[in-house]
């Protein structure tokens, strides 16, 4: 369903309360967090980019279709009778009735986390789809109201990719095709805590009305042009964003891997039309590991995202967003020289930004500490902290060893010549 994306394309999913962003040199890269790169001019790219499938958005409750009781209002099923000597026979009826109705609804998760309701059956199950495969489906989104705050004809994306909420991806793989279900879900499998602003409050419940209308073979990377191949994994890097905005990092660094393993290209033999849109192609690679090394630091995952930032390096070797993180990781596994030193390249690339300059001050403070540190536990191992004091001496007393000295040796020598001519 996950048109929320597209109210988050202009974001930038690594600011937080940060409001500077350092510029990128090919075109911009949206991420910077929390402590990031940033200044205070605006470079022009598109801050939160998101996997959009597409939809007609919807949340005006005048426009939308009424309910259908059919599916949705199902009758309480009698509990028993007072009248006549059949109320047993008629008590375990409806027992049984009861339990019918509650039988309709597949426990997928426990709890009534996660509920399915098949309205229409499918093609069988070998009609099912699996991970990976792509799916189009027709959907209705709607609150615990009834409200209507979505509505897609037709959505097509990549199961299991996290292209949509949790609840779907999980559902769908139980669905045959061309089958209707109804899926009720928590909050935790949908917007979660933060909702969706505006039309979904946060620890929303939501209820999907499903059809499965197609199912595709697994996406052959091999066989898009370089056109397609930026379009797709572009919008899976934009994907990432969005849960990066939401603080959703691990999911942030599968859509930004899923967006990689589409932007890696392998292939060595492009026609002259193709060949010029390489340049594009690893522009966005580039931006795509810059923010997957965000996302990397903010789980602490401090050697991937050097490696993330060294292959942008690599290509770029005065890619100010690289510098500062890898800096930021190397600072965070305590190699303070090497941070300070990607620090102090980025410092000079870009002057006026402050973030930079700050994050540079204090790992220099931190090291000055941490040298004040060492010296005084040296001076502790060799113990001169404990020497004793040495007093200052007279001027006589200061004198009478030369003084002896020489008188030693004037004797010797007189000695000497005694001996050898007496």
């Amino acid at each position: 369903m996950e048109n929320e994306t597209s109210k988050h394309a202009k974001d930038d999913p690594m600011s937080d309360d940060v409001n500077e962003t350092v510029k990128d040199e090919g075109g911009g890269d949206p991420v910077a967090d929390k402590e990031d790169i940033a200044n205070n001019k605006q470079t022009g790219e598109t801050q939160v980019e998101c996997d959009e499938a597409s939809g007609n958005k919807n949340s005006d409750s005048s426009t939308e279709p009424e309910a259908n009781n059919s599916i949705n209002d199902q009758p309480e099923p009698p509990i028993g009778s007072t009248s006549g000597n059949n109320t047993t026979e008629h008590s375990n009826d409806a027992i049984e009735e009861s339990n019918d109705k509650e039988e309709e609804w597949m426990q997928v998760l426990g709890n009534d986390s996660l509920l399915k309701k098949i309205v229409e059956k499918g093609d069988g199950r070998e009609t099912r789809p699996v991970g990976g495969e792509i799916v189009t489906i027709s959907c209705v989104e709607k609150l615990e109201s009834d409200k209507i705050v979505d509505i897609n004809s037709e959505l097509t994306f990549t199961l299991g990719d996290g292209d949509v909420v949790q609840a779907l991806d999980i559902c769908l793989s139980l669905m045959e095709r061309n089958e209707k279900a109804i899926i009720k879900t928590d909050a935790k499998y949908a917007y979660g805590e933060k909702g969706r602003k505006p039309d979904i409050p946060p620890d929303a419940k939501l209820t999907y009305e499903v059809q499965l209308l197609k199912v595709q073979p697994t996406l052959n990377v091999q066989k898009l042009s370089i056109a397609e191949r930026i379009t797709k994994g572009d919008a899976k890097r934009e994907r990432g964003n969005y849960y990066y905005t939401r603080s959703e990092f691990t999911a942030s660094i599968n859509s930004y891997n899923k967006a990689l393993s589409i932007l890696d290209d392998s292939s060595e033999n492009h026609g002259a039309e193709e060949t010029t849109q390489l340049q594009s192609l690893l522009e966005t690679r580039l931006k795509c590991y810059n923010n997957l090394a965000a996302a990397q630091l903010k789980v602490d995952a401090n050697d991937a995202a050097i490696k993330s930032c060294e292959f942008v390096l690599r290509v770029q070797p005065e890619n100010v967003k690289a510098l500062f993180r890898k800096g930021k990781a190397l600072a965070a596994k305590l190699e303070t020289s090497a941070a300070i030193a990607c620090l102090r390249k980025a410092v000079k690339l870009e002057p006026e930004t402050k973030i930079i300059h700050a994050e540079l001050s204090k790992l220099v403070n931190k090291q000055k500490k941490e040298e004040e540190k060492e010296k005084d536990l040296y001076k502790k191992m060799i113990g001169a902290d404990k020497l004793p004091e040495v007093k200052p001496s007279s001027s006589w007393t200061s004198k009478w060893p030369v003084i002896a000295s020489a008188t030693a040796a004037a004797l010797i020598s007189v000695g000497f010549m005694a001996y050898r001519y007496g």
